[in-house]
């Protein structure tokens, strides 16, 4: 069970968060942000039945990215404090990819490959 949450910077600006990676669906998924950190939820609890839907324990993975929790109290944790007439800009993008990827588990070279990204999208974001 992984329930947590961790800073990647404490700047404001865009950067990698996470990536995940389906060989099942050959599919790809990156995401890049400006909050400094990201809260992830394995579903491990999520054993359901209904008569439409039956959802299994690990079945889904939620990745939010936000503050820490608790920010207001810590002083040495970024500042969640928002002010009147101030604009508060924050960003979450995800990006897929299809992958062409082989049967079996990933090599070393192969992850590092499948991971990192010759385009990084929030290049083309605006600021504004």
């Amino acid at each position: 069970v992984i329930k947590t949450a961790f800073l990647d910077k404490t700047d404001k600006k865009k950067h990698f968060v996470a990536c995940l990676i389906s060989r099942t669906s050959k599919v790809k998924m990156k995401i890049f942000s400006n909050q400094p950190g990201l809260q992830l939820y394995t579903g491990h609890k999520l054993n359901f039945k209904s008569k439409q839907k039956k959802l299994s324990n690990f079945q889904g993975v939620c990745l939010e990215t936000q503050h820490f929790p608790n920010s207001p109290n810590q002083k040495n944790f970024p500042s969640t404090l928002v002010l009147p007439n101030k604009n508060y800009k924050l960003f979450t993008i995800y990006k897929f990819e299809k992958l062409v990827i082989s049967s079996g588990a990933f090599s070393k070279a192969e992850k590092k490959k499948i991971i990192a990204s010759k385009d990084n999208p929030t290049n083309n974001i605006s600021d504004a």
